[in-house]
C-alpha cells in the first residue's frame, strides 16, 4: 500500500515506470494516479471485510467497508484496464491485466447486485472472488521480488510470468 507514495515523485529511470515518461502526457498519467490511489483502498477495505467478519455484529461497519471496497474497485479496475495497454511485456502482459481488471470489476458489481436482491451466499462468493483479484497486486510484487532477487530473472519474460502468476 505504501509503495504508492513513491510514485508521486516518479522515477522513469528504473523499475515499473522505466520507459513510460512519454506516457505521462496522456491518459496513462490520469489512469496511473487514479489506480495507485484507489487500489490500496480496495486492498485495505477488502482485507477488513475478509478477516474481521463485521456483517453480523457490526452491519453498518460491514456496509461502510463494503461501500469503500466497491467504490474503489469501480475506480481502480477501469484505470487498471487503461494502464494494461502500456504493460511491460507486450500483448501477453496486456491480456493478463485486461482480463484481471475486467473480472475484478464484474465480480465486484455482481457481488453488489446479489446483496441488493438478498442473495447473501452469492454476494459472499462474488465479493470473495473480487477480493482474491485485489490480492493480485500483492502477489505481483511478491513474485517480482522473488524473480529479481532470488532467481536473478529480469526483463519482459519475467514480467509476463508475474503478470499471469499473480
Amino acid at each position: 500500500m505504501f509503495k504508492s507514495f513513491d510514485y508521486f515523485q516518479p522515477d522513469f529511470s528504473g523499475g515499473f515506470l522505466i520507459g513510460k515518461e512519454v506516457l505521462f502526457s496522456g491518459p496513462y498519467k490520469w489512469a496511473f494516479y487514479t489506480h495507485i490511489i484507489s487500489a490500496p483502498i480496495a486492498l485495505f477495505a477488502g482485507t477488513i471485510q475478509a478477516f474481521v467478519r463485521l456483517e453480523k455484529k457490526h452491519p453498518n461497519a460491514h456496509k461502510a467497508f463494503g461501500f469503500a471496497f466497491l467504490s474503489s474497485v469501480i475506480i481502480a479496475a477501469p484505470s487498471g484496464f487503461i494502464m494494461a495497454f502500456s504493460a511491460i511485456g507486450g500483448w501477453l502482459s496486456t491480456l493478463s491485466f485486461i482480463l484481471l481488471s475486467t473480472l475484478w470489476f464484474v465480480f465486484a458489481l455482481r457481488g453488489f447486485w446479489f446483496i441488493q436482491r438478498g442473495l447473501n451466499r452469492k454476494h459472499r462468493q462474488f465479493m470473495t472472488r473480487a477480493y482474491v483479484l485485489t490480492l493480485s497486486a500483492v502477489f505481483l510484487r511478491l513474485w517480482s521480488f522473488i524473480c529479481v532477487h532470488n532467481l536473478d530473472w529480469h526483463g519482459d519474460s519475467m514480467y509476463i510470468f508475474i503478470a499471469w502468476a499473480s
